[in-house]
């Protein structure tokens, strides 16, 4: 690690408010689910990024480098774009069927689990505020 280096970690949540279990919608939301994957995996091409599925509906973009503060919100403003726009573009979400959220953190003693459990936090507020 070198001194000075940052994580930036981008959490990302779709389909937020939907109980909609109807086979049609169920396939759009695997054609969905498959167009976020190639977008993510795209915009983590960086020898020192990389993005996954960590959970039905949910998604992290994990970069390390030299970050400061506004180097991660504009990171995060640009997968923000490029996910919403495919979110749109389905017939069955709306732009409030979409939740992101960021953190950096400092490479020395990092942790992943902490981390995780930080942008949870972050998550759970966002979507409180989204539900109001």
């Amino acid at each position: 690690i070198v001194s000075g280096e940052s994580i930036i970690m981008i959490m990302i949540r779709t389909e937020l408010f939907s109980d909609d279990g109807s086979i049609s919608r169920q396939q759009a939301l695997v054609d969905l689910d498959m167009k976020i994957a190639q977008t993510m995996k795209k915009f983590a091409s960086g020898k020192n990024e990389f993005c996954s599925k960590i959970a039905d509906k949910l998604y992290m973009y994990t970069s390390a480098g030299e970050y400061t503060e506004p180097d991660a919100e504009i990171i995060s403003d640009k997968l923000y774009s490029l996910i919403n726009h495919i979110v749109m573009e389905s017939e069955y979400l709306s732009n409030d069927s979409l939740a992101m959220c960021f953190c950096r953190f400092s490479a020395e003693n990092f942790d992943y689990s902490d981390s995780i459990s930080r942008l949870g936090e972050l998550m759970n507020c966002k979507i409180n505020l989204l539900s109001e």
